[in-house]
């Protein structure tokens, strides 16, 4: 059989449905990419080796051209090798958000009359939205989301370790003797490299947000498929869980209840139901130990009282430098914010204005782009977790529908989350969770088609 199956939108054709494969130079130039990077970003920067200034004497911005040559490089270099790229019904909203998001840096610009430089500093973080075309078009097969996840997990596993080992037995050596591991970061305002240092052993405690979508996915992993593979990913969701709890990140811990009330309703195997539910109901004691713990004896550096301890998240919001944390102190910040918003709301302030953001991620939209761009991210966000959800049923092999289960309940974390959190206080946690949605879009259109492909076949047996 050769025929064409429309699956949402997405041609797809042959009888195995696999999407053509990344040309091998194409292939060749991820790699040495991301090595240029690396070094551009290490090694580079210790030894005061030649750059490249391109923007004010903005050494690392030669970070940003080598994101630009991986986007549209792997886009072209697809849509070169394949008719059909262009297939996914979420990349009109994606494309619809990245026009919103040109438009408020030229408003910027021209009406506020603020330099290109801090400008585009500012904005860049939503670029990284881009990053949905390539790994859609790039790695929109099989064996691609599997090294995706390979690699995820690799780094969320060491991620983890480190960070156990920092809270027990404090900070690694490595981090004081080497300083290449640290690197000089840009100033905002002149495009010049200032004094600021980039943290590379938060980067890795932190697990560069992976740990967030892997706790999700190992769980998964751990839930639904069989073999030998499932207690590995068994004993990683363990240890993830661990460093989660260890965080005391309250905004993590209500999302991951919520997280687990919410998957039972999402899956019809009663064994699967019965774990999730016990795994709840152990999560809801130990999570009310740990904040009963924290709470009394004020393990970190803030000193709350218990009802401030719980309540002080839901009133973040925009913040001075030198901000009072305090539960008072952040809605008086928040009154500030609503202040220098009067007059702008449905435009916002544009980027470059200089606020100092609280960690909120519709905060963060509402400054920078008003009603106009928030109500598009979420729209884009939300059709993603509908076509996740419209999908779902569709789906018959066990480890995909784990992974779909992981990184949808892992994107709607995110968006409650993004009440109290920002999920653009790191570059990366951008482009983990658009590659997280790209390949929930992945797996849901290859099980349209997939399904598609059996009634055809079953069509043609009858006849």
């Amino acid at each position: 059989m050769n025929q064409a199956v429309q699956a949402d939108g997405m041609v797809l054709k042959g009888d195995a449905f696999q999407a053509t494969r990344m040309p091998a130079p194409s292939l060749l130039l991820f790699m040495m990419l991301a090595v240029i990077f690396v070094l551009f970003n290490t090694v580079f920067q210790t030894f005061s080796l030649p750059s490249v200034p391109l923007v004010g004497g903005a050494n690392m911005f030669i970070q940003d051209l080598l994101l630009w040559l991986l986007v549209f490089f792997g886009m072209f270099a697809k849509l070169n090798n394949s008719k059909t790229s262009v297939g996914s019904s979420l990349s009109k909203f994606v494309a619809f958000f990245m026009i919103i998001i040109v438009a408020e840096v030229l408003y910027a610009v021209v009406a506020f009359d603020r330099p290109l430089f801090r400008v585009y500093n500012d904005s860049k973080d939503f670029y990284y939205y881009m990053l949905f075309f390539p790994v859609i078009w790039c790695f929109g097969n099989d064996k691609g989301i599997s090294w995706i996840i390979k690699l995820w997990a690799v780094l969320a596993f060491f991620g983890a370790l480190l960070f156990l080992y920092q809270f027990f037995f404090g900070e690694l050596d490595i981090f004081q003797k080497y300083t290449w591991l640290y690197s000089s970061s840009l100033d905002v305002s002149t495009g010049g490299t200032g004094t600021a240092t980039l943290d590379y052993k938060r980067l890795l405690s932190q697990g560069t947000v992976l740990f967030r979508i892997m706790l999700f996915v190992a769980f998964c992993m751990w839930l639904f498929p069989t073999g030998r593979n499932r207690q590995w990913w068994g004993w990683l969701a363990l240890i993830l869980a661990l460093q989660v709890l260890l965080q005391f990140t309250r905004g993590m811990y209500v999302t991951t209840l919520l997280a687990l009330l919410l998957m039972p309703l999402l899956i019809s195997e009663s064994a699967a139901k019965a774990k999730i539910r016990n795994i709840l109901v152990l999560s809801v004691i130990v999570i009310t130990l740990a904040i009963a713990y924290k709470a009394i004896y004020a393990t970190t550096s803030s000193n709350y009282g218990l009802f401030e301890f719980i309540g002080e998240r839901f009133f973040r919001g925009v913040t001075e430098a030198g901000q009072d944390s305090s539960l008072k102190g952040r809605v008086d910040s928040a009154e500030y914010l609503f202040s220098k918003m009067d007059g702008n709301w449905l435009f916002g302030l544009g980027f470059g204005s200089g606020l100092v953001y609280g960690d909120s991620t519709i905060v963060s939209l509402l400054v920078k782009t008003g009603l106009v761009g928030t109500v598009a991210f979420f729209v884009m966000f939300i059709q993603a977790c509908l076509n996740a959800l419209r999908r779902f049923r569709f789906i018959d092999n066990p480890v995909q529908k784990a992974l779909m289960l992981a990184l949808l309940v892992s994107t709607m974390r995110h968006l409650v989350n993004g009440i109290t959190q920002s999920d653009f206080a790191l570059d990366t946690r951008i482009a983990a969770l658009i590659v997280s949605v790209a390949m929930m879009e992945i797996i849901g259109i290859r099980a349209l088609a997939a399904r598609k492909a059996n009634s055809i076949q079953n069509e043609q047996k009858h006849d």
